[in-house]
């Protein structure tokens, strides 16, 4: 993606291709196949953010259930607010 960036910014293949330690043959097949390469990329991107956002949701959720589960062994009351804001806290 780096590659294409750079091309599509107005660099040329023969700045880039020093730059980034590559050889003219790579940086032509990366443009040629430059439509598959940006499709691929958005679709795996996606799906990998997605995945990490769930998981950031979990561990969240659990350590909020840990936290109210022992304040309320203490019999502590807890409202909404500070739920969310315990939450934000993680």
């Amino acid at each position: 993606m780096q590659v294409i960036r750079r091309l599509d910014t107005g660099e040329s293949q023969s700045q880039i291709v020093p730059a980034l330690n590559l050889v003219t043959s790579t940086t032509r097949t990366i443009l040629k196949n430059k439509e598959k390469i940006q499709s691929s990329a958005t679709a795996t991107t996606t799906s990998s953010a997605t995945r990490i956002i769930r998981s950031r949701i979990e561990e969240i959720e659990k350590r909020l259930f840990i936290w109210i589960d022992k304040e309320n062994e203490y019999n502590i009351l807890l409202s909404q607010s500070l739920i969310m804001e315990k939450g934000k806290n993680f």
